[in-house]
C-alpha cells in the first residue's frame, strides 16, 4: 500500500492550481486529483501518474515512462491507464500544464468505470 508524499502532493497542486480548479482525494492509497470532475492523475508516494491515452501513450513511453503497477495477493497489476509523469515534465511549468491539459482531455475522451465522487476542494484552487 502506497501513501502520498504531502510535499510532492503540494508542489503539484502549487504549480497547477494557477491555471485550473482541483480537487484531492484518496485514491489507491494515494491521492488522485480532479479537475471540473474529471480524475486526470494522482500521486502515489513521490510519484505523479498522469491519465494516458492511446495518443499520449507513446510519449510517456518514449521518455522512459512506465504504467502505475500494484500488487495483490495474486501477483502485480498493470493499470495502463496511468502512466508515470517523467521528471523533465516535471521541472518546466509550462511543460508540466501542457501535459496535465493532455491528460484531462485523455480522461474526458475515456473516463475510467466506476462511480464518481466530487472529493474535496483543494484550499489553493480558484474559484470559478
Amino acid at each position: 500500500m502506497s501513501t502520498t508524499d504531502t510535499a510532492t502532493l503540494e508542489s503539484l497542486v502549487d504549480r497547477l492550481a494557477e491555471l485550473m480548479p482541483l480537487r484531492t482525494r484518496g485514491f489507491f492509497g494515494g491521492t488522485a486529483l480532479v479537475c471540473d470532475g474529471t480524475q486526470f492523475a494522482m500521486v502515489m508516494g513521490t510519484t505523479v501518474y498522469f491519465v494516458v491515452d492511446e495518443a499520449t501513450r507513446p510519449r510517456y513511453r518514449a521518455a522512459g515512462s512506465e504504467p502505475f503497477i500494484y500488487l495483490t495477493g495474486s501477483g502485480p497489476v498493470t493499470v495502463g491507464r496511468y502512466h508515470a509523469v517523467p521528471p523533465h515534465v516535471l521541472d518546466d511549468p509550462e511543460t508540466l500544464h501542457a501535459w496535465a491539459g493532455q491528460a484531462i482531455q485523455a480522461a474526458t475522451t475515456a473516463p475510467a468505470r466506476g462511480r464518481r465522487r466530487t472529493g474535496r476542494q483543494h484550499p489553493r484552487t480558484p474559484t470559478r
